[in-house]
């Protein structure tokens, strides 16, 4: 078994202990891996604290992002493509973490294009007609009461709707 000794431990350890390096005298590096990743670590923590590390990389991806505009978006947009439930995932985790904005955000979408925030609701309500009477029943009542009907009582009575909407169609059907 080949060992080597630590240039920073100065502990002998397996040679397996040691990263791999072509450029180095006997293809491995000098000092071992937990003294090289104490040391990374060191310096990671060092300039997370040091705020004047973060301005200078911020500043850097700004510069960058000025620059490469077309191609950063390009980059974006296909791992938008690729990784839809990340991005649906961190969506959710953003809207949940940022609830007030978020509706300060639509609301301000909506009252900019009506036209547009309508043709969206209908096309859902048309694509979810259940759904869409769940909610209108759901709505009213809150708005009348001032609290949330439990969902098995806005099943109930959509059951009642459909029943009296299949009794109106039977009628039709039996008088022509």
């Amino acid at each position: 078994m080949e060992t080597k000794v630590c240039s920073k431990c100065g502990e002998e350890k397996k040679i397996e202990d040691f990263t791999k390096h072509n450029e180095c005298k006997n293809g491995r590096c000098g000092t071992c891996k937990q003294c090289s990743a104490n040391r990374v670590s060191k310096i990671y923590h060092e300039n997370i604290i040091n705020s004047d590390y973060r301005e200078i990389c911020n500043e850097y991806k700004r510069e960058y992002y000025g620059k490469n505009k077309k191609k950063c978006n390009s980059i974006n947009s296909e791992w938008k493509k690729n990784n839809p439930d990340k991005v649906n995932a961190n969506s959710s985790k953003w809207k949940k973490n940022n609830r007030d904005k978020n509706n300060s955000i639509n609301y301000k979408w909506k009252k900019n294009n009506p036209d547009k925030n309508n043709s969206i609701n209908y096309k859902w309500k048309k694509n979810n007609p259940d759904k869409a009477k769940k909610h209108t029943i759901s709505w009213n009542f809150k708005s009348r009461y001032g609290f949330k009907l439990p969902e098995e009582i806005i099943e109930t009575k959509l059951i009642i709707i459909k029943t009296k909407i299949l009794c109106k169609t039977l009628k039709t059907y039996e008088t022509t």
